[in-house]
């Protein structure tokens, strides 16, 4: 039976949203957050759930192959900063963190896949360095001796999204528009983990849009397969 892919991208949508939802509710409310890792574990699973789903119903099998290293990382990072939110234990937070280097990795060499990688790709990613480097440096901001690895972290974020809108500018088609809006997302989530975990005086609601940008950003990369 064909399902007009408008549908399908709503019904996936809604039912990609109902871990989330569950997600927040553990963050929020105390009397659920011994749940949390569970429901960022099962937030994990629906993203990869979903690029699997796309990538057979749009006939990417290739291109999923070469995604899922970057959905895997994630989801390991995913699972292992959840811990560290319940333990404040700083292997945790390392190991995550690098999970998810990893995690980027993974799409840019997947998108390198799509199209070559270019020397102005890493034009935007040098500029974000020194922002990042100035960042760190602000009055509330506690980096200690993690700044040089946060730097080289936003180098690769950074050039996540640099890709994403080049592929977007040469190809101009529906699939790289999910693509690059997915990217940019993952780039605001990450520049908000830079405030949550450094910045010693920020809002609760900066937890929740940092998961709502980061969860919706991958839901994104993971849909553009459907195309």
């Amino acid at each position: 039976m064909y399902i007009p892919k408008n549908l399908l991208i709503i019904t996936i949508f809604i039912f990609y949203s109902i871990p989330f939802t569950y997600l927040i509710i553990t963050l929020q409310c105390d009397k659920y957050k011994n749940k949390y890792v569970l429901s960022k574990t099962l937030n994990s699973l629906g993203f990869i759930l979903v690029s699997i789903i796309c990538g057979i119903i749009g006939n990417n099998i290739n291109l999923l192959k070469v995604f899922l290293p970057g959905f895997v990382f994630c989801f390991i990072g995913d699972f292992v900063l959840g811990l560290y939110n319940n333990t404040k234990e700083q292997k945790y937070f390392l190991v995550g963190l690098f999970s998810f280097l990893l995690g980027h990795i993974a799409f840019i060499l997947a998108y390198t896949k799509i199209q070559d990688f270019m020397i102005i790709d890493i034009v935007f990613p040098i500029i974000a360095i020194v922002i990042t480097y100035l960042l760190s440096n602000l009055k509330n901001m506690d980096c200690n001796k993690m700044t040089p690895l946060v730097c080289v972290y936003s180098f690769f974020v950074s050039l996540l999204f640099s890709k994403s809108i080049h592929i977007l500018l040469i190809f101009k088609t529906t699939q790289f528009i999910f693509l690059a809006v997915g990217s940019s997302l993952f780039l605001i989530s990450d520049i908000l983990i830079l405030f949550l975990y450094f910045y010693q005086k920020h809002s609760p609601a900066v937890a929740i849009l940092n998961l709502a940008t980061y969860y919706y950003g991958i839901f994104f990369i993971a849909l553009s397969l459907l195309f």
